[in-house]
């Protein structure tokens, strides 16, 4: 019975809840007296509040949001960040991250009540992130955060609750909105999204809203524009993620390590259904029945946390002797761990098409070749235009005993040309930060 009253309660509430941030939204709220964050050294500079995951948090999406707040007083921004994410953890690469974040950013991580309205209710008001979430933190937001200090409402997704807050907050405050799309929303062709019609409904909402819309790569802006028409398109730009400088490494990480055979194949990050190491395997397997001494000089280095059942198929496959797995490093670490390889490996699938896998960046900045295995799309053309790499279809494993082949007979400096430098140094964070708040500028 208690059960059923809290339901009721919660209900109650978030519709409460929902019509008051609709009627903010449409009418607008007075002025605020407080003005959280607000300091000397901030004076003159312009205001943007973020809306996103931030470290300590650990996925491929805080690196961006995390180089907006590193490099905002360049283009003579500041930005404070409002997340949903309580900062618990505590893992040493958590703790790295976590230590780049500027001290006179304001990071705000409110403790919110969590309702829980009728599971009946909740599937059809159903977004990515939870409408609940997104309603809560625009209600923190706009009771605690001054409409005088922001200059500039931005916000980041995945998770696309932040898109949803920031909306409302944007109409309250009475400032335009940035939309930064770091992944698709409804368009998304991965499970980590979550794709419902209530959700749809939401991003046409805020694309209307929004005064910029921008995407990471040109397919991704030209298929919003074949989605959601001309204007939205009109006002949305491309600024691709990056990789940042300060990320080199740690000199002294080789000398930690085993050294690595002549013929080691590093892959770095998450093995999932966005990257199928099976597949690669299988091929892999294939090309050693058709030249058995191929296996013999290879060893395959996964470095990332995994899931258990993903290390015990991969070990009790039949190439599972050849692949090491290695815990999860600081990203500063990155890059000095992929150069004591000889072939840094990129799997992507068909649903990358559009997508510039985050680790690109990383592995261009390393000095060794890159194996593109998978499908084609975005991966393999910028490759293949810096001539980085070689691409490999899947399922083709006479072409990948002759990329090996290629790379085995080649030296490494081969692949590291002067076209790859050139676009590491446009394509740094810093860069990357300085084209976004130049963006920003048009807006106020």
């Amino acid at each position: 019975m208690r059960t059923f009253f809290r339901t009721l309660s919660d209900t109650f509430s978030f519709f409460v809840l929902w019509a008051r941030l609709e009627c903010l939204a449409l009418f607008g709220s007075a002025k605020k007296s407080r003005a959280i964050g607000l300091n000397p050294q901030q004076a003159g500079l312009r205001h943007a509040l973020l809306l996103s995951f931030f470290p300590p948090m650990i996925t491929g999406g805080v690196y961006r949001p995390l180089s907006l707040a590193k490099y905002a007083h360049r283009s003579q921004w500041h930005i404070d960040v409002l997340t949903a994410h309580s900062g618990e953890e505590v893992s040493p690469p958590a703790q790295a991250l976590l230590k780049e974040v500027p001290p006179d950013v304001g990071v705000y991580r409110p403790a919110m009540k969590k309702l829980q309205p009728a599971w009946s209710i909740s599937q059809k008001v159903e977004v990515d992130g939870g409408l609940v979430n997104a309603l809560t933190l625009a209600k923190w937001g706009i009771k605690n955060l001054s409409d005088e200090l922001f200059d500039v409402i931005v916000a980041s997704g995945p998770s696309f609750s932040y898109f949803i807050t920031g909306y409302l907050i944007s109409k309250s405050f009475g400032r335009p909105l940035v939309l930064d799309y770091r992944d698709e929303w409804s368009e998304n062709p991965f499970s980590f999204v979550k794709r419902t019609s209530f959700g749809g409904k939401w991003e046409k909402r805020c694309l209307a809203h929004a005064k910029k819309v921008i995407f990471t790569t040109d397919s991704q802006k030209e298929h919003a524009c074949d989605i959601f028409g001309q204007s939205v398109y009109d006002k949305s730009i491309v600024i691709r993620n990056g990789w940042d400088e300060e990320h080199r490494g740690n000199p002294d990480l080789l000398g930690q390590k085993p050294k690595p055979t002549p013929h080691s194949i590093v892959f770095a990050g998450y093995i999932g259904l966005h990257a199928p190491f099976h597949l690669f395997l299988e091929d892999l397997r294939q090309s050693a029945q058709r030249k058995p001494a191929l296996v013999e000089n290879y060893q395959i280095s996964v470095v990332g946390s995994q899931p258990p059942e993903v290390i015990s198929q991969t070990k009790s496959s039949p190439l599972g002797s050849i692949v090491v797995f290695e815990p999860q490093l600081p990203i500063t670490d990155v890059i000095t761990r992929l150069n004591s390889g000889r072939i840094g490996l990129i799997i992507v699938t068909k649903d990358f098409e559009r997508y510039i896998p985050g680790k690109l960046y990383y592995y261009l900045a390393s000095d060794i070749p890159i194996l593109v295995f998978g499908a084609p799309g975005e991966t393999k053309n910028i490759v293949e235009e810096l001539d980085a790499g070689i691409f490999v279809e899947d399922g083709n494993p006479e072409k990948l005993i002759d990329a090996l082949a290629t790379f085995d007979r080649e030296p490494a400096s081969r692949w590291n040309n002067q076209a790859r430098k050139d676009w590491l140094i446009s394509h740094t964070r810093a860069n990357r930060a300085d084209a976004f708040f130049k963006a920003l500028d048009e807006l106020v």
